[in-house]
């Protein structure tokens, strides 16, 4: 499934383009294997957080704005 046009507008702003982008729907068995999930907003993060297992947390964090961006 595409994006949800709201992440496409928020990670265009911070100088991303996700048109390519296909997105899933994040569980436990993503969490556990995950290196590195980044979250488009706080919003998602604090969710992503409150799924996190406390034994083996992947690194999540927020999008970074690409270099030269506002």
């Amino acid at each position: 499934m595409p994006a949800h046009e709201r992440m496409l507008g928020l990670a265009a702003a911070r100088g991303y383009d996700l048109t390519g982008h296909r997105a899933v729907q994040v569980g436990p068995d993503l969490l556990e294997r995950a290196n590195v999930i980044l979250a488009m907003d706080r919003a998602v993060l604090t969710e992503l957080r409150g799924q996190m297992d406390a034994d083996v947390p992947p690194q999540v964090r927020p999008l970074p704005r690409r270099p030269g961006r506002a």
